[in-house]
């Protein structure tokens, strides 16, 4: 037999009947593959089939060519042997912004018990296109943003309406309207700004978390050019001055991809409310500046969020408020300053932290943790915080590059905050610490010892630690009365006290168990009486 060119247009059944031929005449793997042009691997993997079947030359003629074929490769349907996902799911989880198929897929192949089998990935990202096209209008409309968590999300967009000032200095002035929303509560917000500058943007969303009392976990904001400086549907790139207001906030910002509205659906409801009603109260009260809009803003967003709702609920935005509000993060320790750098640092094992090639001192007691800093170029301050706690830790003016920063008294610990005390705080706290002889006998040392002044008092706080109050001072009075009044002579006559009472307590009576002579000579235990000894 001639070799058998494979292509597309040899039939697979005749293929197949023909390896089946020439296995049954004794031909070996290799030499069929060099007649046949079909890989040896691919023939190890017929061979076995047929194995599997018992399928003999004379059986496989009496078959037509598709008979062959299907009953050596079977079809098997999708979900026969797998699991399905539910392509409905998946498809409204492809609504989050930013989700994609990959992601999708890792969540059903994570999803499936240990006895279920994942269909292939090519598998779902080809099925998942033909089941959308087969999905209910119901299920398509669908849009998983609409589903969330308490304290999870915070939206925010500027309305199209504006509001005219009416009197006044600045009379005929357009202020544009900032509105806010918490999606699971439906909360509002709404505040007045004279554009949509960057600053107008940051004031307003400070004004909204404190008007919340607190910090959502996101916020998801439209691509205006003032917080986002490349607008993309995967990858946008925010602005710097937005990266460094959400730090200080801690709240991480998520930029919708552009031209999906449902995306945010919740703040386009709640600035078509405003709209409808709030601007126009506002815009019959007289006002003359943006506080006098605020407030009015202010006082007709109460009311909204206390009336009841039209779900049926009974409820209001404010009554879902309270279970939400428990959520929230903590509000930042200092209002935002468009002025104000935000970062964080390690705290050093020195008690430092570094910015800028210079070693800022903070509170003892905190190595290793992470501290925030707060940098004001402006007001030329950096305030220190803990990042978790943000308990202030730290406060210094910004110096130059390279200026070392002596530490300060009050960052040390209170056992170590006398090694950084001028000469006249230790006298008051010798005085305090000890008594009056000790205060007349630390003057003197002072006065004689020049350079040394500061380290024998200190020297005198450390003995003092040994020795109650008043042997104290008995000590500092034997020190005066000698005619060398110096430092060494108060260290030997502590010594010879301490002598003395090791002395003392030596040849006082115990009343512990000791065991000595005149221990023994007053106990004569049984065993060394006459009647217990040795017979």
């Amino acid at each position: 037999m001639k070799n058998v060119k494979v292509n597309k247009k040899i039939n697979k059944g005749i293929l197949i009947l023909e390896v089946i031929k020439l296995g049954s005449m004794g031909r070996s793997i290799s030499q069929i593959s060099d007649m046949v042009r079909v890989p040896r691997s691919t023939l190890h993997g017929w061979y076995q089939r047929i194995t599997e079947l018992n399928l003999s030359y004379e059986l496989a003629k009496e078959m037509s060519e598709q008979q062959l074929v299907e009953v050596m490769f079977p079809r098997t349907p999708v979900g026969a042997l797998f699991a399905v996902p539910r392509w409905d799911q998946i498809h409204i989880r492809m609504g989050i912004p930013g989700m994609t198929l990959s992601r999708c897929y890792r969540a059903y192949v994570d999803s499936l018990a240990s006895d279920q089998a994942p269909i292939s990935r090519t598998s779902f990202y080809r099925e998942y296109e033909k089941q959308k096209k087969e999905l209910p209008k119901e299920v398509l409309a669908l849009h998983f943003a609409n589903a969330y968590r308490p304290g999870q999300i915070a939206m925010i967009d500027y309305c199209g309406d504006t509001v005219r000032l009416t009197h006044g200095s600045k009379k005929g002035t357009v202020l544009q309207i900032f509105v806010g929303v918490l999606p699971y509560s439906s909360m509002i917000f709404a505040y007045a700004t004279e554009h949509q500058k960057r600053e107008d943007w940051f004031e307003a969303i400070a004004a909204m978390f404190k008007y919340f009392g607190g910090v959502t976990e996101e916020l998801y904001l439209d691509n205006a050019t003032a917080l986002v400086s490349k607008a993309d549907k995967v990858d946008p790139t925010l602005t710097r001055a937005l990266v460094n207001f959400c730090r200080q906030y801690s709240v991480h910002p998520v930029a919708l991809p552009p031209g999906k509205p449902k995306a945010k659906a919740s703040v386009e409801r709640a600035v078509g409310i405003v709209q409808q009603k709030i601007l126009e109260t506002v815009r019959a009260t007289p006002v003359a500046n943006v506080e006098e809009v605020n407030r009015a803003l202010l006082r007709e967003v109460d009311i909204l969020n206390n009336n009841p709702l039209t779900d049926g609920s009974k409820q209001s935005r404010y009554d879902r408020f309270i279970e939400e509000q428990r959520y929230l993060r903590v509000l930042p320790c200092t209002d935002y300053d468009v002025d104000c750098e935000i970062v964080d640092r390690q705290i050093l094992k020195s008690n430092q932290v570094r910015l800028d090639n210079v070693r800022y001192g903070v509170h003892w007691g905190h190595v290793g943790s992470m501290a925030r800093l707060y940098i004001n170029r402006k007001k030329n301050r950096v305030d220190i915080y803990l990042r978790n706690s943000l308990e202030l830790i730290g406060q210094s003016p910004l110096v130059k590059a390279g200026t070392k920063i002596a530490t300060k008294a009050e960052d040390l610990p209170e056992a170590l905050k006398r090694y950084r005390e001028s000469l006249g705080q230790l006298l008051e706290r010798v005085e305090k610490e000890i008594g009056p002889n000790a205060k007349q006998l630390a003057v003197h040392l002072s006065k004689y010892a020049g350079s040394q002044s500061t380290r024998h008092l200190n020297g005198l706080l450390t003995l003092s630690h040994r020795y109650e109050s008043q042997e104290m001072e008995s000590i500092c009075a034997e020190v005066l009365a000698c005619p060398s009044k110096t430092y060494q002579t108060l260290i030997q006559v502590a010594s010879l006290h301490k002598t003395q009472n090791a002395s003392k307590q030596l040849h006082e009576p115990s009343n512990g168990c000791v065991r000595g002579a005149q221990y023994y000579r007053s106990v004569q235990p049984k065993d060394l009486s006459p009647e217990g000894g040795k017979q």
